[in-house]
């Protein structure tokens, strides 16, 4: 086996309950027709035989399983069960990193990787009815030494894509604000782990407005908690940008302000954009 190859175990076959009694019995019928047999003739090998089996057969009802040397359950179990779980939480955690840089090329890849995925399982499905050719996902690295595993974790989609909602909101910050209006990173300058905000806005009044990132329908009381940490942080209001989840324009709640916005691959629509400004500068 290479290093990139999935390691992969068999497990000793399980006995039921029934099972186990049923071997039991028959242990137990071997075993005295082996006594038996030792004294009452002249084959020792037979006797030997039968002695074996009975005590096989007794071994199996005490331990509930097969000897691994006879035989297994046939199925491939595998430990990159382990490895999923352990890149699903990576991925979760890098995505939380203190790094824009890095928060934002694992959201890229993920969110390209699990596009390139859907398509290709869409593919197997309508091939099965005869309607599409499929067409494998194009494998990288170690990943092409065996089939892809996908097990989707809603979590880190959700946070992908708020990661790339929160590019796009740098991008219509920066052209409505400035550069130096705008800062990306505030968490250092704060100095509080529990809240960090997707940017902060400072406007010419010098108030300072933090803007966050949320895709999916918004939690009003996780809503209330982050203005509450806002204020703690010592800034002067609140705008939550959301994408996909507000059936209203925009509303308010004790702290701060929801905008609902349109976007497209690269950008915050231009209606969107102005609704989210006219948001922060009412703090002003």
């Amino acid at each position: 086996m290479t290093d990139n190859e999935p390691a992969r175990v068999t497990r000793p076959i399980t006995l039921e309950p029934l099972a186990r009694t049923a071997s039991g019995l028959l242990g137990l019928a071997s075993s005295v027709a082996g006594g038996y047999s030792v004294f009452a003739n002249t084959n020792q090998a037979g006797s030997t035989a039968l002695l074996l089996i009975g005590g096989l057969f007794l071994l199996m009802m005490l331990t509930g399983r097969v000897p691994e040397r006879i035989g297994k359950d046939g199925i491939v179990h595998d430990r990159d069960v382990v490895d999923t779980f352990a890149s699903r939480e990576s991925i979760t955690q890098l995505m939380e990193s203190e790094s824009e840089v890095v928060r934002e090329a694992v959201a890229e890849t993920y969110l390209r990787n699990r596009e390139e995925f859907s398509q290709w399982i869409s593919g197997m499905i309508a091939n099965e009815s005869g309607d599409a050719t499929v067409h494998a996902p194009p494998a990288r690295g170690s990943a092409a030494s065996y089939s892809p595993r996908i097990l989707p974790s809603d979590m880190n989609l959700l946070l992908a894509r708020e990661i790339n909602l929160a590019q796009k909101i740098e991008k219509l910050l920066t052209a409505e604000f400035g550069a130096e209006a705008v800062d990306r990173e505030p968490r250092s300058g704060f100095g509080i782990r529990r809240f960090r905000p997707d940017a902060v806005v400072t406007l010419p009044t010098g108030k300072r407005i933090a803007v966050e990132a949320k895709v999916g329908p918004p939690q009003m009381n996780i809503l209330i908690k982050t203005a509450a940490a806002a204020k703690d942080a010592g800034l002067d209001g609140l705008v939550v940008v959301n994408e996909a989840g507000l059936e209203v324009p925009s509303a308010s709640f004790e702290g701060g302000r929801i905008v609902a916005v349109k976007t497209d691959d690269t950008r915050i629509l231009p209606e969107s954009a102005e609704a989210v400004a006219n948001a922060i500068k009412r703090y002003g």
